[in-house]
Order: C-alpha cells, then structure tokens, then sequence
C-alpha cells in the first residue's frame, strides 16, 4: 500500500469579508493536517481563524473508528467558500483505501465524491464547481490530470509515461478558469508548466492552451513542484531555487517575490531559528497575494510578508503536534 508520506499536512486560507482581521492585518480560515498521534498515525483536518490574534485550532474532520492509520489531506474549499475538498487515506484490517471528501465549514455533510481507491496529491475547483485533481494512482490505473463533475463523475484520467511527460504538479484558478500543470519535458530533467483554459481542459485534457517560458523551476524530481495562482488567476507563483518567485501567465514580469535568506536568516520574537527550506513547501499557502504562510522545520505555521519592512511572524506555534509535509491552497471568499 501507498502512502503520499508518513506526515501529512495541508494548509488552505478563505479571506472573511468586511474588515475583520487581527493586528497582524490577517483574516480568514486555516485549514490543516496534524499528526494527533504518532505512534498511530493518526491525521485529521483542524481549522483555526487568523482574524484572532491568538487563534484556537478546532478539529474539523473525524477519522474512521476502525482505522488504525488515517491521514486526512485538505486541497481546496469551494469558489464560495462553503465547503472543503480533502483526501483521506486510511487503514482498517490491513487494508489501504483511498477517498476523495467533501465536508462543510462546520463540519457537518462529510461525503466521499468521485471513485474510490484513487489517490489524488493536489486540486482545486473552477467557476462551475468542478474539481480538478492529480491523481497519483487508481485502481483503473487512471493517473495524472482528471476532472472530477459536482456530482462525482469522474472524467478523462490520464496515463503518462514514466518521467517522459509525465504531470507531477497542478494549480487550479476559479476566478480566470486556467490550469497549470507541471511536467517532466525531456527525459525526468527539466520542467515545464502547461496552461488551460478549464472548458477545453474538460473536453480534451491532453492539449494545452499555452506553455510557460522556462520560469528556472528548478527542483529534484523527487520532489512535487509548488505552484500557486493569485487572486486574479492572471499571475502564477512558483517556489524555486529555495525562494518564492512569481510570473505573468505569458513568462513577462517574472520576479523573485522572497528572497532565500529571508527564509534562512528570519529570526522570529517567539521561534528564534533558522527557517531554510531545501526543497518545495509543498505546506504553503498565498495569503491575499502578499504572505507567504509555510509550516516550518519545528511544525509551526509561519508568515512571511512579501514586503520586507513587515516581519516574519509565528501565526501557530510549535504546540507538540506534528506538522508533516502535503499540499496547500487559499481561496479569498
């Protein structure tokens, strides 16, 4: 059986609207996975609000009774905010089983959506409400980009070579309607990211509508690529060279948003460490496109302001729980 990893965590923020934030100019709802018990590797969803300025996690999906492994992955809440996409992997008797989730803010109407035993590492939704998942693996051997109807229809799984064209990371806008898919170009070496449009997507997934530039993404192929669209669904942000980095959808005003150092040099008032990150945060979120919110290497979350006269701050700190390493996305509704 297969896991995405042994620790698993996914952040996911929605903007409340007005202006109700805490002091730190934050608002809106976290969402994340937390190992609860070790030993039994036992992971469900918390959310926290971050217009509190000292804000209380609340657990927010319940694991199977029978399962003596559960990780429970969030991947994104609906446009409207109403409801969050999560992954589910549990065992029960020795035997593996792989769910895809939809469960309202309050918890309540938890419904497995799509087939079951297929295991998905990254989604989002477009403006209709369809969900679009990477899917790692499945029973039919469906594998990479698939579109998954509000009524759990799944449509066009993909089987790509090994490495050779091989789609290994997504990031879904509902506000523009585009995909952006990351795939090995030549021979498990360089990368590239692919764009489309979500209505030509649902009818051919194999024809992009456009490909970047070579943006330097230069990460280990054992690594899944972090990609992230703004608000706008105009712009994408990608991790690379360990720093944040942002371009148009066209390649034009490509910039570096964070600089490394600031993630290996940050000294914060509560968590005086070093902050490096060697590879992808694949446990980052874009905040109303200026922070940058990460788990870092002690299982805090922590924010890093794009703006550098705004100091890094420790958002959830370090409380005994363990934050692992999956997905993370952030809707503004």
């Amino acid at each position: 059986m297969r896991l995405i990893g042994l620790l698993l965590v996914a952040v996911l923020a929605v903007a409340c609207g007005g202006s109700d934030e805490s002091s730190r100019g934050l608002s809106g709802t976290i969402a994340y996975s937390v190992v609860l018990n070790t030993a039994a590797q036992l992971a469900p969803v918390f959310v926290v609000d971050l217009k509190d300025d000292a804000p209380v996690p609340r657990q927010l999906t319940v694991l199977p009774e029978e399962a003596s492994v559960a990780f429970d992955v969030p991947l994104a809440w609906e446009p409207n905010g109403a409801r969050l996409l999560f992954i589910r992997q549990w065992v029960a008797d020795d035997v593996g089983h792989y769910e895809t989730h939809l469960i309202n803010r309050d918890g309540s109407g938890d419904v497995i959506i799509g087939d079951k035993d297929a295991l998905a590492s990254q989604g989002g939704f477009d403006s209709a409400g369809r969900m679009w998942l990477m899917v790692d693996g499945s029973v039919d051997g469906g594998r990479g980009l698939t579109l998954l109807t509000p009524d759990g229809q799944r449509l066009h799984p993909e089987k790509p070579e090994a490495c050779g064209g091989q789609q290994r990371g997504l990031a879904v806008s509902s506000a523009s309607d585009t995909l952006a898919v990351v795939r090995f170009a030549d021979r498990c070496g360089s990368q590239q990211i692919d764009l489309f449009e979500a209505d030509a997507a649902a009818t051919s997934v194999a024809t992009p509508s456009s490909t970047l530039p070579d943006l330097g993404i230069s990460l280990a192929i054992t690594s899944q690529p972090w990609l992230e669209f703004n608000r706008a669904g105009d712009r994408l942000f990608y991790w690379a060279s360990n720093a944040l980095h942002s371009a148009k959808l066209d390649g034009s005003d490509a910039r570096e948003e964070i600089a490394r150092d600031r993630f290996s040099l940050a000294e914060l008032p509560s968590l005086p460490v070093n902050l490096g990150m060697s590879a992808a945060p694949h446990t980052a979120v874009i905040v109303n496109d200026d922070v940058f919110v990460y788990s870092s290497p002690l299982s805090a979350l922590v924010a890093v302001p794009f703006d550098e006269s705004r100091a890094p701050v420790v958002l959830i700190p370090e409380s005994g729980q363990t934050i692992g390493s999956a997905a993370m996305t952030w809707t503004p509704r």
